[in-house]
């Protein structure tokens, strides 16, 4: 199996199930004919030859499970639509020539985006650059007390997050995601927003407040 094809719109079509394509040789998948696509379920897509990603017609997309779309060593790119919610732990790992992730906005230039999951893009070693729109509440990074990301001194990763409205939305950065952005490796640009260290889900401590374009320093 390496492509998949239909011969009309599958209009039924909410949720790709669990394993559903793990392991096969699959090379591409028509995503964006799915209208009505909800949920892309655990090892969906996990080891298989896709190169592809590009769910930004997806609208109605809310969930990218555990691990879907893991060990994908093929994919550069990664388009997402503003539907989505959350992006599951592991759900990119390992994919190690994906180089930018994109969210799409909707009309308003906003999207539903509330979390990269723990490990979402861990061993994604030429990965530079994820953007987001405008999100409604805030953006946790990591999933109890472990990052979302895999950056360090020689591989940093920028995140463009541009709010520049009142009130200030709050991102949780979890564990080494934390350490990461007080020590530059993990880059956000953006304004009016509020960083939180986190060692877990309900323990989270303010790293820094500001207004400006780039946050890189701590204020303490």
């Amino acid at each position: 199996m390496q492509n998949i094809t239909f011969k009309n719109a599958p209009t039924g079509l909410t949720e790709i199930g669990s394993y559903a394509f793990y392991g096969t040789k699959l090379t591409s998948f028509n995503f964006p004919i799915a209208k009505n696509l909800k949920k892309i379920g655990n090892y969906a897509f996990d080891n298989t030859a896709i190169t592809t990603v590009d769910l930004s017609q997806n609208t109605a997309l809310e969930t990218i499970d555990y691990s879907a779309f893991k060990n994908n060593t093929n994919i550069i790119s990664v388009s997402l639509p503003y539907s989505l919610v959350k992006v599951g732990d592991s759900a990119f790992e390992g994919c190690t020539q994906l180089t930018n992730v994109t969210v799409k906005p909707n009309q308003y230039n906003t999207c539903k985006l509330e979390q990269f999951g723990a490990n979402a893009f861990r061993g994604c070693k030429s990965l530079n650059s994820v953007t987001i729109p405008e999100y409604y509440r805030s953006l946790t990074v990591g999933n109890n007390g472990v990052g979302a990301f895999d950056v360090n001194s020689t591989h940093k990763v920028t995140l463009t997050v541009p709010h520049n409205y009142s009130p200030y939305k709050a991102i949780y950065l979890h564990g080494s995601d934390s350490t990461a952005f007080k020590n530059g490796y993990l880059i956000i640009k953006g304004g009016r927003v509020n960083i939180y260290g986190c060692t877990s889900n309900s323990n989270s401590t303010l790293i820094t407040s500001k207004s400006s374009r780039t946050l890189t320093t701590v204020t303490k």
